[in-house]
């Protein structure tokens, strides 16, 4: 869960008639984790990587032959029962490259 640091000012001025004088109200408020979020962007460049190769190398490869064996079991899923899941697990590998994009982007651990 990432949390920011928020920083907020209001100032309030308060004017009298029979004082002159001006008063001023100012309030801060400040969340923690900024060193936490700090050190996670740090390390969410490795895993950027990390994903990238991982990406290249096993997820665009197995997304493809997935992606041709569904495309020729999916007749048979039709009139055969047994191959409801074995299309489930084609579509599974399909959306393998999807998952390492989108931890690609966000910097995911993959622990």
């Amino acid at each position: 869960m990432e949390t920011s640091t928020v920083h907020h000012v209001k100032k309030t001025q308060y004017v009298t008639r029979s004082q002159p004088a001006r008063s001023t109200t100012v309030t801060v408020t400040t969340s923690s984790a900024t060193s936490s979020r700090s050190s996670r962007m740090n390390c969410s460049w490795f895993w950027m990587i990390i994903w990238f190769i991982i990406l290249i190398i096993f997820a665009l490869p197995i997304g493809l032959l997935c992606a041709i064996l569904f495309v020729l079991f999916s007749p048979f899923a039709a009139c055969c029962n047994g191959c409801s899941e074995l299309m489930r697990l084609l579509e599974q590998g399909l959306r393998l490259p999807q998952t390492c994009s989108v931890n690609m982007v966000n910097g995911k651990s993959p622990c």
